[in-house]
């Protein structure tokens, strides 16, 4: 949602709000700012508010959302350590920098959120080092080709890329990864996924494994209860996404009133927000047939990905927002497709 630019921007809060405020108004939408909800009692329908007040419901949604997810790293929560996660973060890491005059930052998390904080930081004016434990960047949304075009990208920006690297401790101003290399930081933010929120769930009785348990209804293992977003595990999986938020918000909240709209997935739409990157990718990254073509020299990549049936399932698109909308249209309606032409 835009928190990176909080780091490097000047704008502070303004443009981060979904919504104007007479939008509540207007949708007869009572919001509670700043304020807990510390306990659900399910036998009387009540959630306790940490205030003390009581809120009655007949059905309750749970979007409580994640927290960052934190491996084990020796020395994390020293001075200059830091999570990504909310705008009090980004705030945060933009005082530490200029508090110390802090010159060198290490990012662990070659993941989107981890791009995106690495490219803050760099334009905040700091030696950047991405480390990402696996063999190319975004692995779960892009293929070794497309990753190995935005390394270079990013390389070319000034931002130093190691891969197959894994910090496991920081200590003064220095990172030691697991094979014993040591990169000097001022600063080291950690984005290595999420955890879900789930104590409130969990304290209700709830069913929960790594998420809040939901069916295909997005009910909890109480009907009355439902769950969204980063909090909810549906058939054993947490995306972690936006784009599936908002549509599993929009399935619960009809069956909170009366409904009964299953929810059949999300087929995950990426984008990175980095400044000179056109980069999309929907649907699977990989399948039974596969149409790629590279321009290494215009940062150009192009992939559809086609099932056994003969319908698209996927695509990476870097350099080539003029079939963003098609490729997407195609993915999530499964389309019978041949060659990229076929979408036009």
């Amino acid at each position: 949602m835009g928190i990176s630019r909080l780091i490097y921007g000047r704008s502070a809060m303004v443009g981060l709000h979904l919504l104007p405020d007479a939008w509540y108004d207007d949708n007869r939408v009572t919001c509670w700012l700043n304020t807990r909800a510390a306990e659900i009692d399910r036998e009387a329908g009540v959630v306790v508010l940490g205030s003390g007040e009581r809120l009655p419901f007949d059905r309750l949604i749970l979007a409580t959302g994640s927290d960052a997810h934190l491996p084990q790293i020796a020395g994390f929560g020293a001075p200059g350590t830091f999570v990504l996660r909310t705008a009090s973060d980004a705030l945060s890491i933009r005082g530490y920098v200029q508090q110390v005059g802090a010159g060198r930052a290490v990012v662990a998390g070659g993941g989107l959120l981890g791009l995106e904080a690495a490219y803050a930081v760099h334009k905040l004016g700091l030696r950047t080092t991405v480390l990402e434990r696996g063999p190319w960047l975004l692995r779960r949304q892009l293929d070794a080709a497309a990753g190995a075009l935005l390394r270079g990208y990013l390389e070319n920006l000034g931002i130093e890329i190691l891969l197959d690297a894994q910090a496991v401790s920081i200590e003064d101003a220095a990172v030691t990864l697991a094979d014993g290399r040591a990169v000097a930081a001022d600063v080291f933010l950690v984005a290595a996924g999420i955890a879900p929120a789930v104590d409130l769930a969990r304290r209700a009785g709830l069913e929960v494994a790594r998420g809040v348990v939901v069916d295909d209804l997005l009910r909890t293992s109480d009907e009355r209860i439902l769950a969204v977003g980063d909090a909810a595990e549906w058939r054993g999986s947490i995306l972690g996404l936006w784009p599936v938020a908002v549509e599993q918000a929009e399935v619960a909240a009809e069956n909170a009133v009366g409904g009964s709209r299953a929810y059949a997935g999300t087929v995950p739409v990426t984008m990175l927000k980095v400044v000179g990157v056109e980069l999309l990718s929907v649907g699977a990254i990989e399948g039974a047939t596969e149409i790629a073509d590279v321009d290494d020299g215009a940062l150009r990549y192009r992939k559809l990905v086609i099932d056994a049936d003969g319908r698209a399932v996927g695509a990476i698109l870097l350099g080539h927002p003029e079939l963003a909308q098609a490729a997407t249209a195609a993915v999530r309606e499964r389309r019978p497709v041949t060659a990229w032409e076929a979408l036009s």
